[in-house]
């Protein structure tokens, strides 16, 4: 099991429910999941009372290789909760470090795809070598259209070693033919899923205060046609029947009226301390003697547990402890039901005080949950200011959007949660809903009489507009919109200005908030006139404030406006060390190293590195720490100490036959840079070819510049001139579009070489920019570092050729090593020969040993 614990999960989620005693054993049902596992997929489709969950437990626990169980309930359907419990219950089963990947990509949700994600699954769960089945029950309660993609997509790629395992109440809701087709699908239902005669008497021995008959229960049988929730509840109702037979005979055919009417028969015979009981704490999703306590105010919850577990009523154990429990999904929604029927009163009452149990334990979602089904929209309210903050971190926005779309439109529900829900459309991209919601505070504003009020409310949506605007990319209209609103556009709740916009990235420009590296004279506008708005009230200090300072102190630096950079950097460190707040003070650190190592001081940029990794060392999300290390290894480069980048590099564990995935792209890009610097092209292309799809599915404005000048410098290294340039038109491309600067001068001589090469040549795409770069590198460029008596400066690529000449490489033994054909070998040879005005490999070596060639390389 991995060290990198998620406390915000449940971890009775991620466990079979516990055996009772006596329960039936389905051997029969046992080895029809056994062959299943054969295929890809076992589905497990059956209404409600089939007993499904129970089969899945008893089996997993006799299975001899992992199995993962998730039970899903109506939370799951955000896509980042959803995976991230997929992954840590696979992580619970599986050997130590086999997911170090997969679990912090998780937590990167929806900040990256769930593609990416589910290529990184699939990759580590391929390198693991023992079989593993994924068990997820309830799949029903999944509505998420994207979640059952990314479910059919997992299946598509899964290893042959691992299999899924799906119970649900419907069929499953995406495609499996194929796998049907081939036969790797194999189904439980129905009709094997009844009770046979067999299974009846086992299960009525069990039962010795309700004695029947072998006729009876061929009857009972008959009559609930082997539904094992049926079966059940008429031995609970038969208990008080003085006449068996004529109940046995009361009701036919297995229908939603034999349920209704089983459970009536089955609760109204209950005595009346158990029957309240029930219905108040019925609205508990799961529950523990304290939270019964809460909702039904009386103090012996753990008595009254045991009591229902002793009368088999439909309680599930959900530890082997037997402190939690939940009850039937079919008992929960009968007496749910009834509560709402019967006590309207008591169904607010019981979930408000299941919320403030809820709450008191640290469930704050469920807290949530309950506040809405009670409708008070004042504990929400309170509940949301507290979790808010940990939703955003945790990437769950699809749960912020379902609990503020339960709400009811026409709610008393205050306006700045009305506005806050507006925020949350525009982040993710709805601005026709954001706009709706805004509309309808305008509609809230007339009935407003303070003036106080109605000046914090026409704030909150100014506030929310502005992120509207920006959000959906409209900055010249941002700009208009702010001078006439600027004065009145800040609400004076922090939760406006407090959500933290970078959870994972090591600098602020690959985030939303940082428009994933989009850099244009209205973004530089927008970014100034947001930071003047928020200092005339006093709100420069917030997360919003900060990130939004450090975008520009990012985008400064990437435009080579240095003095620029400097000061919005100089103006975060104090704030960034008092908040300790990662996704900003280790972009932010990384920045000023960067800004240090153009002003020729590596040993500060070394200690700027160093003092965050100091702080990073105190959290729990490694990501951080190693992307201070590979920046670290950066600086090394920059110094041409590549031994020492390697040693910064070994404590993450990289190698060049990794299959990256995309939340370790900046460690990896450093990996890259050592092997181009070991003169390893190859594995750097390899690498690189892996990564530079991910960006372009991310849409990563920065990353796209910076790979494909890599893959550029490494085709070039390797002596492909042609693929080189195609590779750096790319590059070239987006950097022209966004006036990058510095993601090319930063990587020094030999991008120099390669610009200077690709300038000479008339009629490239993006030519006048390529040589509008070559300004930007430092003032030993290559025209004028070009030794004395040179025709032309030896390229990189020929340096390497030339070292292998050195080492006594054969023409056949340098065409291996750089991937050329033996024709190309002799065409560079016989180039190099003519920059150094010589005629043979003797002559090219003296001649490169008197112009100190080859000094810096071993």
């Amino acid at each position: 099991m991995s060290t990198l614990i998620d406390r915000t999960l449940l971890k009775t989620k991620m466990r079979a429910p516990h055996a009772r005693d006596g329960a039936v054993q389905r051997e029969r049902l046992h080895r029809l999941l056994d062959a299943g596992l054969a295929g890809r997929l076992t589905a497990v489709c059956a209404p409600a009372g089939y007993g499904k969950t129970t089969l899945l437990a008893a089996w997993t626990r006799g299975l001899g290789h992992p199995a993962a169980w998730l039970s899903l309930d109506e939370l799951d359907n955000d896509p980042g909760r959803f995976w991230r419990y997929a992954v840590h219950a696979l992580d619970e089963v599986l050997p130590e470090g086999s997911l170090p990947r997969s679990i912090p990509l998780a937590k990167a949700l929806p900040s990256v795809s769930a593609a990416t994600f589910l290529d990184c699954l699939i990759n580590e769960l391929f390198a693991v070598a023992a079989p593993v089945t994924l068990v997820l029950d309830d799949y029903h309660a999944v509505a998420n259209d994207e979640i059952h993609r990314g479910l059919a997509y997992l299946l598509d790629y899964l290893p042959p070693h691992a299999h899924l395992l799906i119970a649900s109440r419907a069929e499953l809701p995406f495609p499996t033919g194929k796998w049907t087709a081939r036969q790797e699908r194999a189904n439980v239902s129905v009709p094997e899923l009844r009770f046979t005669m067999d299974e009846l008497e086992a299960y009525g021995s069990g039962m010795a205060d309700v004695p029947l008959s072998e006729r009876q229960l061929d009857r009972l049988l008959d009559r609930t046609e082997g539904w094992i929730a049926g079966l059940q509840l008429a031995f609970i109702s038969l208990r008080t029947q003085g006449n068996r037979e004529k109940f046995i005979a009361d009701f036919q055919g297995h229908n939603r009226n034999v349920a209704e009417f089983l459970f009536e028969e089955a609760f109204g015979h209950l005595p009346a301390d158990i029957r309240a009981f029930l219905l108040a704490t019925s609205v508990l999703d799961r529950m523990n003697a304290e939270a019964a306590n809460a909702v039904t105010a009386r103090p012996d919850g753990r008595e009254m547990l045991a009591r229902l577990n002793a009368l088999q009523l439909f309680l599930i154990p959900l530890d082997e402890r037997g402190e939690w429990f939940r009850y039937h999904q079919l008992f929960a929604t009968f007496l749910r039901g009834l509560l709402k029927r019967d006590d309207p009163a008591g169904w607010l009452l019981a979930n408000r005080k299941a919320s403030e149990s809820c709450a008191a334990l640290g469930l704050l979602g469920e807290a949530i949950d309950h506040a809405i089904a009670a409708g008070d929209f004042a504990l929400t309210r309170a509940l949301l200011e507290r979790h808010v903050a940990t939703v955003f971190r945790q990437g769950e926005l699809a749960t912020l959007l379902r609990w503020f779309g339960s709400l009811p439109a026409d709610a008393a529900w205050p306006a700045d949660m009305r506005l806050l829900y507006a925020l949350i459309l525009a982040i993710t991209g709805q601005a026709d809903l954001a706009e709706g919601q805004l509309a309808a505070v305008k509609g809230q504003l007339a009935g407003i009489g303070d003036e106080t009020e109605r000046r914090a409310v026409r704030s909150g949506m100014l506030f929310v507009e502005s992120n509207v605007i920006f959000f959906g990319g409209r900055f010249e209209r941002w700009q208009s919109f702010a001078e006439g609103a600027s004065a009145d556009m800040l609400p004076d709740s922090r939760i406006f200005y407090d959500v933290n916009y970078n959870l994972t990235e090591p600098l602020v420009r690959r985030t939303t908030l940082g428009l994933k590296g989009l850099l244009n004279p209205h973004t530089e506008a927008v970014g100034l006139g947001f930071l003047r708005v928020l200092e005339t009230h006093g709100w420069q200090e917030t997360f919003i404030g900060l990130y939004v300072r450090q975008s520009l102190a990012e985008g400064y630096y990437e435009w080579n406006r240095l003095e620029d950079s400097r000061a919005y950097a100089r103006g975060l460190e104090a704030a960034a060390r008092r908040i300790g707040l990662p996704g900003l003070y280790v972009p932010l650190a990384i920045t000023r190293a960067r800004l240090l190592l153009a002003d020729r001081q590596p040993r500060l940029a070394h200690e700027a590195i160093d003092l965050a990794m100091e702080a990073a060392e105190t959290h729990e999300e490694p990501q951080w720490l190693s992307g201070l290390r590979a920046a670290k290894a950066r600086v090394y480069l920059a110094e041409d100490r590549p031994a020492d980048a390697k040693k910064a590099l070994a404590p993450l564990g990289l190698s060049e036959k990794d299959k990256p995935a995309f939340n370790r792209e900046y460690e990896y890009a450093t990996l890259a840079r050592l092997l181009l610097r070991q003169r390893k092209y190859s594995a750097a292309i390899r690498l690189l070819a892996w990564l530079k799809p991910q960006a372009e599915r991310e849409g990563l404005l920065s990353s796209l510049a910076e790979l494909a000048l890599l893959l550029a410098l490494a085709e070039h290294g390797r002596g492909r001139r042609a693929d080189g340039f195609a590779a750096l038109r790319e590059a070239l491309a987006v950097g022209e579009a966004n006036g990058y600067v510095r993601s090319f001068a930063d990587e020094g001589l030999a991008a120099a070489e390669l610009l200077q090469a690709y300038a000479a040549q008339a009629g490239q795409p993006h030519g006048a920019y390529a040589a509008r770069l070559l300004a930007a590198f430092p003032a030993a460029a290559p025209a004028e570092a070009k030794p004395a008596g040179l025709v032309e400066p030896l390229l990189e690529s020929e340096l390497a050729l030339m070292d292998l000449v050195r080492r006594g490489a054969s023409n056949r033994e340098i065409a291996g090593e750089l991937a050329l054909s033996l024709g190309t070998v002799k065409v560079y040879l016989s180039r190099v020969y003519g920059k150094l005005g010589v005629s043979s490999r003797t002559q090219a070596l003296n001649r490169a040993e008197q112009l100190g060639l080859l000094e810096d390389r071993g």
